[in-house]
Order: structure tokens, then C-alpha cells, then sequence
């Protein structure tokens, strides 16, 4: 049997009751999923798109990484791809940790 090493000491009737409360939520999520072949249109006619997050969330990543894909593969650059998930991740995984800094020293003071 696995360890259940991510939410430790919870019960697995614990986890399915905290599933069901994040799957009623799910309409919520649905309107923050971004619109991939729209913004990837807006790009390749040589306009900007802006994308703002409080916080950037595993599910985030992995819009943007298909936003990613979707674009390199217009441009055939898909080779690119790696390289740049990469970059764009540590990018935002600096943000994140910035506005938590940010947040923790506005409370001390």
C-alpha cells in the first residue's frame, strides 16, 4: 500500500470528501481556463495578450504549457518548447515567491 506522503495523517474518506467539495467548484475553475486557440490567434496576428494571476497554480502551468505548445506548433518551433516551459516556470515560480515576501513583510509592519 502507498503512503499517502501529500496530505499526511488524512484519511482517504477525508480526501474524497475534500474531492467532492473541489469538483462542485468546478464551474468556478471553468471560467478561469484560458481561451488557448484564441490567444494563440492574438499572438500570431502580432498582437500582445496580457494573462495576470494572484498566484500561479499547478493548473496554471499547464494551461500556459499548452498555450506554449499551441504556438510553437503554429510556428513549427516545437523543438523549443522544453527550453522555454522551463524558463517560463522558474520565471513564475520567482513571482510567486516574491508576492508571498511581499505580503509577509507588509503584515510584520
Amino acid at each position: 500500500m502507498k503512503k499517502n506522503t501529500k496530505y499526511p495523517g488524512q484519511r482517504f474518506s477525508e480526501r474524497l470528501d475534500l474531492f467532492r467539495k473541489l469538483e462542485k467548484n468546478c464551474s468556478e475553475t471553468e471560467k478561469l481556463m484560458l481561451n488557448i486557440p484564441e490567444l494563440t490567434e492574438t499572438l500570431l496576428s502580432g498582437k500582445d495578450i496580457d494573462v495576470e494571476y494572484k498566484f500561479v497554480s499547478e493548473e496554471d502551468h499547464q494551461q500556459l504549457y499548452n498555450l506554449l505548445l499551441n504556438i510553437l506548433g503554429k510556428i513549427d518551433r516545437l523543438f523549443l518548447t522544453e527550453v522555454i516551459s522551463t524558463v517560463l516556470k522558474e520565471i513564475l515560480m520567482n513571482a510567486n515567491k516574491a508576492n508571498a515576501k511581499r505580503i509577509f513583510f507588509l503584515k510584520k509592519i
